[in-house]
């Protein structure tokens, strides 16, 4: 996340696979992402100035990383997965130009 985003974690507990970042534009909207891959669960907070607009949380974290890492005018995303009864939840977000949360569940067929 510090090579990606430049962002070092705002909370973290290794050990209990916790880490929180908070992930901001040139706006100063913030993206706070907390997940913990002990417990298998990931959320996202946006913040605008001192409100939280919005905030979403999912269950059977599967997978988490950066794609994108190094280039282009959208600069880099994070992407997880989630699977939890039958239901995938695939996540990015972005911070460039503007904090953009994709979050979208559907139905994984049998």
């Amino acid at each position: 996340m510090l090579l990606a985003f430049d962002a070092v974690p705002a909370e973290q507990s290794p050990t209990e696979g916790y880490w929180r970042y908070d992930l901001s534009d040139t706006d100063g909207a913030v993206a706070r992402v907390s997940f913990n891959v002990q417990e298998r669960w990931i959320s996202c907070v946006v913040v605008v100035g001192t409100r939280e607009v919005l905030s979403m949380s999912s269950d059977g974290l599967r997978s988490i990383g950066i794609a994108s890492a190094h280039g282009g005018p959208e600069g880099p995303m994070l992407r997880a997965v989630c699977e939890l009864y039958h239901v995938s939840t695939m996540i990015h977000i972005k911070t460039r130009p503007h904090v953009n949360v994709y979050w979208r569940s559907g139905q994984v067929p049998y």
